[in-house]
C-alpha cells in the first residue's frame, strides 16, 4: 500500500512556511525572525508588532516585513491587529548558519 502524504505546512496569506521546532507564536516568531537574519545573534532582541509597525530592536522595519509578521500573528491568534494593539517579544537571536557550496 502507499504510505500516506506528509502534511502541509501552514499558509499564512499567500505565503507558506515550515516550523522546525515548537508550537507557541513566539516560537514561531522566533524560528522566522531568525531564518530571516533580522535578529541580533547572541542577544536578547525586544520584538514590537502593532497593526502600524513592525520594530526590532527600536528600529522600525520596511511594511512588507511588518505584513509578512502581522499575516503569521493573525493566522495564528485568529483575530486581527488594529492599530492600537501591541504586543511586544524578547527573542534571543541565534548565529546564522551559513552553507558550503
Amino acid at each position: 500500500p502507499t504510505p500516506p502524504a506528509p502534511p502541509t505546512p501552514p499558509s499564512f496569506g499567500n505565503r507558506k512556511h515550515s516550523f522546525s521546532y515548537g508550537n507557541t507564536l513566539s516560537d514561531k516568531m522566533s524560528y522566522m525572525l531568525n531564518k530571516d537574519g533580522l535578529l541580533e545573534p547572541d542577544q536578547n532582541n525586544e520584538i514590537e508588532l502593532s497593526g502600524k509597525h513592525l520594530k526590532i530592536n527600536g528600529e522600525k522595519q520596511p511594511s512588507n516585513v511588518h505584513s509578512k509578521y502581522k499575516d503569521l500573528y493573525e493566522s495564528y491568534i485568529g483575530a486581527k491587529l488594529n492599530k492600537k494593539s501591541k504586543i511586544i517579544l524578547d527573542i534571543l537571536g541565534q548565529k546564522r548558519k551559513f552553507k558550503n557550496i
